[in-house]
């Protein structure tokens, strides 16, 4: 999560001290993750810069994405602007757009509006973006609100967030590819799935995209997925069922709540669907985030890097291809 960290002293199994875990949990536990609550997936048409709209760019539309900690950032333009950084959430319904990033103030006039987060609620003025685009893929009437979604999530640390994050549902859901070997987000007029792949459902979770997950031999549980965390956040009921200790233990300061802390684990397997996943660095948070359902985890992207996803969501379904564990 994004928030104020201090570590609570020295790991109580020292060898991990330096590892490569333990630098990474450490870093992975101040991500910022957007959980929208919002009920539906509508809103939103994906369409060429041209009249008539559709559902799919006429031809693949590829763009280059960083991990920014943790999240997915690109470059998109349209009337954010040309070249903006943004991140790039699968599961937030609304673009949110801060008030710094360059737009007119929304008129007095427009409701307000709210997308829910791992934080809580976060509200501005609703408004339109005419036109969005990603490469060569362009978005007609997006619907977004005005707000600070990095200082919402982290107000001690806002600066080194984008000021712009598009949601996948306020782009009207179309097919899109997550390629972490090319580091690559494409938009798709068609599935075109190959390889070694593995359709697994997708399931609403309060309006979030999630996915059904087992932790070893703890019974499946639902967690929502966020391209915007670096960090993977189990369910405290699969923490005690596997009865993991924890590695290390880091002070947070969760906006809007009491200081708390994070738990850091290694989970030593995650299946989703066939797919098996080896040592995953995983997180608790003691209180629990406010925004996030009681019982669900999120899949963040440490995990999403280890798989080539295709999300077509009008099917309810992602394809999912391994790719080769980091060393």
């Amino acid at each position: 999560m994004h928030m104020a960290m201090t570590t609570a002293g020295r790991s109580r199994h020292s060898r991990h001290g330096r590892s490569a875990l333990s630098i990474r949990t450490a870093r992975l536990a101040a991500l910022a993750v957007a959980i929208s609550l919002t009920p539906t997936f509508t809103v939103g048409q994906a369409a060429p810069p041209v009249a008539g709209a559709q559902q799919a760019p006429p031809q693949p539309a590829t763009v280059t994405y960083a991990l920014k900690g943790g999240a997915v950032v690109i470059k998109a333009g349209g009337a954010i602007g040309t070249g903006q950084e943004a991140v790039f959430d699968l599961s937030l319904l609304k673009c949110v757009v801060a008030t710094d990033a360059g737009l007119p103030e929304p008129p007095a006039a427009n409701p307000q509006a709210a997308v829910g987060t791992s934080m809580g609620p976060l509200t501005g003025r609703a408004f339109t973006l005419r036109l969005v685009r990603v490469g060569t893929a362009a978005f007609t009437d997006v619907p977004a609100i005005s707000a600070d979604m990095a200082q919402h999530l982290s107000p001690a640390g806002a600066g080194d967030l984008p000021r712009v994050w598009l949601g996948l549902g306020a782009l009207g859901s179309p097919i899109v590819r997550l390629d972490p070997s090319r580091s690559e987000l494409t938009f798709l007029p068609a599935a075109g799935v190959v390889g070694k792949v593995e359709r697994v459902p997708v399931k609403q979770l309060a309006g979030r995209i999630g996915l059904d997950v087992t932790a070893g031999a703890a019974p499946p549980c639902s967690m929502v997925v966020s391209s915007t965390s670096s960090a993977t956040v189990l369910p405290a009921g699969v923490v005690a069922a596997l009865k993991l200790k924890p590695i290390e233990e880091l002070s947070v300061a969760v906006p809007g709540a009491r200081p708390g802390v994070a738990r850091v684990y290694e989970v030593p397997e995650l299946r989703i669907g066939k797919h098996r996943f080896t040592k995953v660095a995983a997180v608790t948070f003691i209180p629990p985030l406010p925004g996030l359902p009681a019982g669900v985890g999120v899949i963040g992207t440490d995990l999403l890097q280890r798989v080539k996803s295709t999300w077509v969501l009008a099917e309810g379904y992602v394809y999912v291809e391994r790719l080769p564990d980091p060393k």
